[in-house]
């Protein structure tokens, strides 16, 4: 009787405001949690300056992982069929950001995204779109902050973009999306889940990204770098990047892809995937820093979608000299923690997905379309462009001493 009464526009606000706020509750409540009491760094955020005081865990963030939350570890909530309002919170958040950026990147030119036409990317459609029992897992180069929100809001078609369950899980460093409970919650409905950078491919948290992966059907996303890299190359030529000779020996690639596929209990459809352009739309300094938190306009993000990546024989090798394989979702939680011998087998898969990623960078410097020459154009001005700063500031530096002397 009361909902009769009410102008349709006032209804339409009220239903819509309800659906917020319920999906709001709903995702702040399930939200996973950062792990910060355990690992080989207990007490740290993690990544690459979790040594500093500004990364320190204070008894106020423990506090703050607690708060407004479920008491269901993120291993739990895993496990358990998904709640409705967490369901709302996916289809919410997932929908809302798929349009958005479907409308800047492709509806009103902000920004532009260009698929390369190929038969393997068509084959990334079936697997995303249509039901299967493998596990897909797609790799790729990591240029830029947004990559993940813009490159797969953008690759399903408009007709799947509300409908969380055909998106991919993902990854984010704990520090940058998961130290406040809002940002936990935002990202977690997006169907992210935190790591700790630092704390190598034995912690607890790879084992929930797993958890995911174990699902038959499901689709999960690595950025197997490890963070981003603007130089043009893959995990290679940035700050904090492996050395040469090291990277020769051990591979330029993070091993949790190598763990990640070794031990899943599914046939893993590996699909390499590269794109280059989006290093303008949040261009960082030579040190990382970001330079603006305003996505920029103007570029052309062109992806292109390699050939599936086959590690059978790698595995079939390794097997054979050390015995079966234990898989997480069967028997393999209990001893998650890797012996040396399967983290040189981490090792050889990780290589074989930096050959694949290294043969689509190849194919991209080749390409002469507009797009992935002016991405290119771009990529070398942000490095001329911080070359050029660095020495400033070193002059200035240099200046001001002189100035005490």
């Amino acid at each position: 009787m009361v909902f009769s009464r009410l102008r349709p526009g006032r209804l339409v606000f009220l239903t819509t405001t309800t659906t917020i706020v319920v999906a709001l509750g709903g995702a702040v409540y399930y939200r996973p949690s950062a792990t910060l009491t355990t690992g080989p760094n207990p007490g740290h955020w993690g990544g690459p300056s979790h040594y500093l005081p500004g990364k320190v865990v204070t008894p106020e963030h423990l506090e703050s992982q607690k708060k407004f939350r479920t008491t269901m570890s993120n291993a739990e909530v895993i496990e358990s069929p998904d709640p409705a309002v967490l369901k709302l919170a996916r289809t919410v958040v997932i929908g809302v950001i798929a349009t958005v950026i479907e409308l800047g990147m492709n509806s009103y030119g902000y920004n532009k995204y260009t698929p390369v036409p190929s038969p393997e990317y068509d084959a990334l459609l079936r697997y995303a779109l249509k039901p299967h029992s493998k596990t897909l897992l797609t790799v790729s180069n990591h240029c830029c902050t947004l990559d993940d929100p813009i490159l797969f809001g953008c690759i399903l078609p408009p007709s799947h973009k509300w409908d969380y369950r055909y998106h991919r899980w993902s990854l984010c460093s704990q520090e940058i999306c998961f130290k406040h409970p809002l940002s936990a919650a935002f990202f977690g409905a997006g169907k992210v889940m935190p790591i700790k950078r630092g704390d190598g491919v034995d912690q607890p948290l790879l084992l929930q990204f797993c958890q995911r992966a174990a699902k038959p059907g499901s689709w999960v996303h690595l950025f197997p770098e490890g963070k981003i890299f603007q130089s043009g190359s893959v995990g290679s030529l940035y700050f904090n990047a492996r050395p040469p000779a090291v990277a020769a020996d051990i591979g330029k690639l993070k091993w949790g892809v190598g763990k990640v596929v070794a031990h899943c209990p599914n046939p893993v459809a590996l699909v390499p995937l590269h794109h280059v352009g989006m290093e303008g739309v949040v261009p960082q300094r030579s040190d990382g820093e970001l330079r603006t938190h305003v996505p920029q306009p103007g570029n052309e993000a062109v992806l292109r979608v390699g050939r599936e990546v086959y590690v059978d024989d790698i595995i079939e090798e390794w097997e054979a000299e050390n015995g079966k394989l234990w898989k997480y979702g069967e028997s393999g939680a209990e001893r998650w923690e890797s012996t040396r011998k399967e983290k040189e087998l981490y090792s050889k898969i990780a290589r074989r997905v930096e050959e694949a990623l290294e043969d689509l960078e190849r194919e991209a410097k080749a390409d002469t379309t507009p797009g992935v020459v002016e991405g290119y154009r771009r990529i070398g001005e942000i490095k001329v462009f911080n070359e050029q700063e660095e020495e400033r500031e070193r002059e200035a530096g240099e200046e001001n001493q002189s100035l005490y002397r």
